[in-house]
């Protein structure tokens, strides 16, 4: 069959997979944690959606095989993980890698406003943190946040252009939303964006399709862009 195929790298239980499900042949989703992939195909089937068509996989990108048995994809997306990730650069050559000639690779993430910002210290964040538990008050959290700062521009054109060998970078300001401060479980962000939580966060907090369970704060997010060249 043809048509476009889809990696929704970090995919955790889907949300953005259902959205573009219908423009797209097949969406493949990658996650480290196996409770989200389950999740991931249970809401899927639900959905209607034909396992061929739509499924995702318990995957480390960074592990002994990269290269997912030799599939190539058009599309690959990637949403609110990369702040999480230790070795970016890494993870965006391993991503490029997986693309077929003229396929590009979206990133949205969290807009580093200058070189001092610190999303997880802003005043709101503080100030919802102190309805949190002592384990998310004393900001241990945050050590699973690799980037607390978000991304600048320079910072993606490097990891696309730089790390991933891609061409015709883009960058866009997408607007703002209010912070989502997860506490992940152990090893479930080594390398990856979702822990293995889900329904009601802590203190009354909601958790998100990812099952991140959300402080508060505002925060600008980006999208950036890079196309393998042919």
């Amino acid at each position: 069959m043809g048509g476009t195929r889809m990696l929704e790298f970090a995919c955790g239980t889907g949300l953005v997979s259902r959205e573009l499900a219908p423009f797209v042949a097949k969406i493949v989703g990658l996650d480290i944690s196996q409770s989200m992939v389950d999740l991931y195909n249970k809401k899927a089937k639900e959905k209607g959606y034909d396992p061929e068509d739509v499924h995702a996989v318990c995957f480390n990108l960074l592990g002994e095989d990269e290269s997912l048995g030799g599939v190539k994809f058009d599309l690959i997306i990637c949403t609110a993980a990369f702040h999480h990730l230790s070795d970016p650069a890494r993870i965006t050559k391993a991503l490029s890698a997986l693309l077929a000639p003229k396929g590009s690779l979206f990133v949205s993430d969290i807009f580093k406003p200058s070189d001092d910002y610190d999303f997880v210290k802003n005043a709101e964040a503080r100030k919802d943190l102190e309805h949190m538990p002592e384990s998310v008050r004393d900001m241990s959290f945050a050590k699973t946040v690799s980037h607390r700062g978000g991304f600048a521009e320079a910072d993606m054109k490097k990891f696309l252009e730089g790390d991933g060998g891609l061409t015709d970078f883009a960058f866009r300001l997408i607007g703002k939303m209010d912070f989502f401060a997860p506490p992940p479980k152990e090893g479930s962000i080594a390398e990856g964006s979702k822990h293995e939580t889900g329904g009601a966060g802590s203190e009354g907090h909601q958790t998100d399709a990812h099952g991140h369970s959300h402080g508060h704060g505002p925060i600008e997010l980006f999208i950036a862009k890079g196309t393998k060249p042919e």
